[in-house]
């Protein structure tokens, strides 16, 4: 993650669950809740976890923003650090959850390495990403709150083929929000239009949107 990514997650911890109170917020976090419920299971860590909104007492949680963690009360077992640095033991764990756009910001090849790494044999991978429609990888700038910040968004086959080239398996995925965009950072009112789509969407989910939400399992 780069250090603009780092400074604005540090200067809007505060606001930052507030941002996701939204219609497509709450849903997204449905979503990853649900595959969390189904995959994840022993010793878990929670890369990126913000928060902690899918952090409970017994998880590890990693972050680089020392405020992001500040705002994490739902566990003390926290630590500062990079997705692609990760200060854990080879094979510590069973589950690992990485949510909402940390492989967006930081270098995914690394950090889809590291979490390989960290994880016993058989162990599980769950992640969200932001994703796009076309087949190839898309880079955009993007300004939230005057701060500039880059983002690698994802085909599927690419999210795929990230973690298969780092020793997993695809269990499981999911792509949300092919009516409309994931208004996910936004203060903003949804309207009749925006609703209609997310409604849409819950009724009609398919294998591609502008949202991933994928389980893999470490093979060996």
């Amino acid at each position: 993650m780069d250090d603009n990514s780092k400074r604005f997650y540090d200067a809007t911890a505060k606001l930052y669950s507030s941002r996701h109170d939204n219609d497509t917020g709450r849903y997204i976090r449905k979503r990853e809740s649900a595959m969390v419920k189904k995959y994840v299971q022993g010793r878990a860590v929670d890369v990126g976890c913000g928060t902690g909104y899918h952090m409970n007492a017994e998880r590890i949680g990693i972050d680089i923003s020392h405020s992001m963690l500040m705002e994490c009360k739902s566990s003390k077992n926290l630590s500062q650090a990079k997705a692609e640095e990760l200060p854990i033991k080879t094979g510590a764990f069973d589950s690992a959850i990485c949510m909402f756009s940390t492989l967006n910001l930081c270098d995914s090849g690394r950090a889809a390495e590291e979490m390989g790494r960290i994880l016993k044999n058989k162990g599980v991978a769950i992640v969200s990403v932001s994703g796009v429609r076309d087949s190839g990888k898309k880079t955009k700038n993007m300004r939230i709150e005057g701060f500039r910040m880059k983002t690698v968004n994802f085909a599927k086959k690419e999210l795929i083929e990230l973690f298969r080239k780092n020793g997993f398996e695809l269990l499981e995925f999911r792509g949300l929000f092919k009516m409309q965009r994931p208004y996910w950072g936004w203060h903003r009112d949804f309207s009749l239009i925006d609703k209609t789509r997310l409604l849409l969407d819950r009724i009609l989910p398919g294998s591609m949107g502008r949202m991933y939400i994928a389980a893999f399992r470490k093979l060996k």
